[in-house]
């Protein structure tokens, strides 16, 4: 895992992620998202358990139908059973389709917003209103971020501005806040700190 970060980010920022994640494991899926080593685990778990039940619906259609014959009591059954098994695909494909969906969603909310905010601004989304293009991104991501941001302006990555705040002219020693903008009051903040 080490290796890859290394390969993509070089020797300098590989290094300092390594300080940041210290113990924590990784894994990188295929589109070259990341997640914590346990949830990737616990994904793959289920992923085999839904594999393990499409493979059991599977037999289950093939006994039956061999052993159907003309009875209309098994075509029944075997019917109901395919409804279900229809069913459960469907459900098994939205499962995986809003997985991806969230993942993206959630590193494009990453780039925009306090990283402290990511799980609770992805649950403003409905993943199933969400499209991905062919390159994997969500369709008209800039417009959905913007209508965030001004809904909740407070929760947005704020630059650093670099410079002399206003300074009060009753009192020069006293830094005058009530014209600034929200950025540059959070900005001076930060900087006193």
């Amino acid at each position: 895992m080490l290796d890859k970060i290394k390969e993509l980010l070089g020797e300098e920022l590989s290094k300092q992620v390594t300080e940041k994640l210290g113990t924590v494991e990784l894994a990188i899926f295929n589109d070259g998202s990341v997640v914590n080593a346990d949830k990737h685990d616990l994904l793959k778990a289920e992923h085999k358990t839904l594999q393990d039940q499409y493979a059991e619906s599977n037999k289950k259609i093939e006994d039956i139908t061999n052993v159907a014959g003309e009875s209309d009591t098994l075509k029944e059954q075997l019917k109901i059973l395919g409804e279900e098994y229809n069913t459960f695909k469907a459900d098994t494909t939205k499962r995986e389709a809003n997985f991806n969906k969230g993942t993206v969603l959630k590193e494009l909310l990453r780039k925009n917003f306090n990283p402290d905010a990511v799980d609770l601004l992805a649950n403003t989304f409905n993943l199933d209103e969400l499209i991905l293009n062919e390159a994997g991104q969500i369709v008209d991501a800039d417009s959905k971020i913007k209508t965030l941001a001004e809904s909740k302006p407070s929760l947005k990555l704020v630059e650093v501005i670099e410079g002399t705040p206003p300074v009060d002219k009753n009192n020069p020693s006293k830094v005058d806040t009530s014209k600034m903008t929200d950025e540059e009051y959070f900005a001076y903040k930060k900087k006193e700190e």
